[in-house]
């Protein structure tokens, strides 16, 4: 029996990768003379409409993802919290970073819900084949990440990372957005919080930063912080598990947070009153998150 279900669970990974790639081949054919266009583009207003049409694109792709998703692997979805989104509305969304399969299952609960989603990537991933260049078309901003060491020996790299922020924010004009940002900056390990002396036992230190600089380029436009917590009863799954339907389950908490009145307005670089007092809200945000995964965690199964 265990043999079957292993070599029913490799066909069904075997199916979900063929359709992914199928897709995405379709997906990535119009992108790719969009996005010439887009670099080739005389003025703003035709580089807007380009990205919108890429947009679109992702958007028929995300969810022909969800419905094979859904239909070949069956998941049971344990969601909270996505009650009055809505598509009009700009967002900055933060969540907690364990795998590879956190991406999907984000766009996967909220596509539809809110604008289309820019997530905050790793400069070296434009460098992807194909992929690098329609993260571009999207208006993805890349960030570099750089150490403590990194810094010190190069002074003039610091705030390049809010400088993108800022050219995103430009870009947008007023439009609906979702912002993504994981902001621990990397996936959790033990191993990682270990090495960070984390004060957190599920997740690692978060980064402040660029939650504060959209924070003050949105203003007023920013509808509310998505605070997503994503928890996986059975550990999280790397590629290949995803894909052979090891995620049986997912428990996922949404809390839509107010930014506090006295962090409106501020100078995150610049006024250490306001850094420190936004620092210590993501970090009060953290802390509840922390204990949510460690609660989910540690409940009882119930058949």
């Amino acid at each position: 029996m265990e043999l079957l279900q292993q070599i029913i669970s490799t066909l069904k990974g075997v199916l979900s990768l063929i359709l992914l790639v199928i897709y995405t081949l379709l997906g990535l054919s119009p992108v790719m003379l969009i996005a010439l266009v887009k670099w080739l583009a005389p003025n703003q207003g035709l580089k807007r409409h380009c990205t919108y049409a890429v947009v679109k694109i992702a958007e028929y792709l995300v969810y022909a993802y969800k419905t094979t998703f859904e239909i070949i692997h069956r998941p049971k979805w344990d969601v909270a919290g996505l009650d009055g989104l809505s598509s009009q509305n700009s967002y900055l969304i933060i969540a907690n970073h364990q795998a590879w399969s956190d991406i999907p299952v984000l766009v996967f609960l909220l596509v539809g819900r809110v604008p289309f989603f820019k997530f905050f990537l790793k400069k070296e991933l434009i460098w992807l084949p194909f992929i690098g260049v329609a993260c571009w078309a999207l208006d993805f901003p890349f960030m570099r990440r750089h150490s403590k060491e990194e810094l010190a020996n190069n002074p003039q790299w610091r705030g390049k990372d809010l400088a993108t922020t800022r050219e995103l924010c430009k870009k947008l004009d007023g439009e609906p957005v979702s912002i993504v940002n994981f902001i621990e900056g990397t996936r959790f390990t033990p191993q990682k919080r270990i090495r960070q002396v984390s004060p957190y036992q599920h997740l690692l230190k978060p980064k402040s930063g660029g939650v504060a600089y959209v924070v003050s380029m949105l203003g007023d436009n920013l509808a509310a912080v998505i605070d997503m917590s994503i928890i996986y009863p059975g550990g999280p799954q790397n590629f290949w598990q995803f894909l052979s339907g090891k995620l049986k389950k997912v428990v996922v908490r949404v809390n839509k947070r107010a930014i506090p009145p006295q962090l409106h307005e501020g100078d995150y670089q610049a006024s250490d009153e306001y850094r420190e007092g936004f620092q210590q809200w993501v970090a009060s945000l953290w802390l509840e998150k922390d204990a949510l995964i460690e609660s989910t965690l540690t409940k009882p199964v119930t058949k």
